[in-house]
């Protein structure tokens, strides 16, 4: 039997990769754009999170253990949310949680069919990464001391290995949603055409990486300080509203994240129709 939504018929309009050299400009620019989409569709994003993430709860209290592989199975959805989101923002329509959610409910198969995949692709790029820690003779299971006692090589090692092991699960993930939501494609095409995506464009994903480790670092000095103030004030008591605070926090930089993704789609992914009118005339200039 083939997966969910391989038998589907054709896309309305196929897409194409775009005839464009990205740029390390074009990541600022895709950031700029999900800032701008993000002040626009916030609050259906905070509702969206708070709907999921009780679900979340609910199922993490029946298995703990697989908390974290839930939560990858669960990702595809609320990204082609925030991507409908977007794109009714671009076209300017009036926004729904009815008319929002559509794209997700009509392709539903199969981004959970890309759920199951994401799930899977990650346990077995964890099981890649544990095989590699035990040959370079590293606890796989960390400590407090142990993180505290850690030599910069190590925790340098380490965190590199962790970006190499959970880059191929970034590649697939990051236009699939957006493909299969709002042009219908096969999970396992949409899945191909990312990677494809996003190697066309490496750069401008370089330097958008780049600007959200900038963002986070901001974050992290925001959020320590409203920790502080608040423990300042409540003490002991205001560790609920301290974990609220980191969590709005982090949901503000994920909501812009894939506001911006979004932008990386819509630039990278062009009509086939376009791309054969093109007469390749418009010079890009790369800084």
């Amino acid at each position: 039997m083939p997966p969910p939504n391989e038998t589907m018929s054709q896309p309305p309009s196929q897409l194409a990769l775009a005839d464009k050299t990205f740029s390390w400009r074009d990541g600022r620019k895709w950031f700029d754009a999900g800032l701008n989409y993000f002040k626009q569709v916030k609050n259906y994003w905070y509702l969206a999170c708070m709907a999921v993430g009780t679900l979340l709860i609910l199922i993490g209290q029946l298995a703990p253990p697989l908390m974290a592989l839930v939560i990858i199975f669960a990702s595809p959805i609320i990204t082609a949310f925030m991507v409908s989101c977007c794109h009714q923002v671009k076209q300017n329509q009036p926004l729904s949680f009815n008319q929002l959610w559509q794209p997700v409910t009509n392709n539903m198969a199969a981004i959970l069919f890309l759920g199951m995949v994401s799930a899977l692709l990650s346990l077995l790029l964890n099981a890649i990464h544990e095989q590699v820690l035990n040959f370079l003779g590293l606890p796989i299971e960390l400590t407090e001391a142990m993180v505290r006692d850690m030599s910069g090589k190590e925790s340098l090692l380490r965190a590199l290995l962790s970006l190499l092991t959970s880059l191929p699960l970034a590649l697939a993930l990051a236009f699939s949603p957006a493909l299969i939501a709002l042009n219908r494609y096969p999970t396992l095409t949409a899945i191909t055409l990312s990677i494809q995506g996003v190697i066309k464009a490496w750069r401008s994903f370089l330097m958008l990486t780049l600007l959200f480790i900038l963002v986070f670092f901001g974050v992290v000095v925001i959020a320590s300080v409203a920790i502080a103030v608040v423990q300042g004030v409540l003490g002991s008591g205001g560790q609920l509203l301290t974990q609220l605070i980191v969590m709005f926090f982090v949901l503000t930089a994920a909501g812009i994240g894939l506001c911006a993704q979004y932008q990386a789609y819509t630039e990278i992914f062009i009509a086939a129709s376009d791309q054969e009118g093109d007469d390749g005339t418009e010079i890009y200039t790369e800084i």
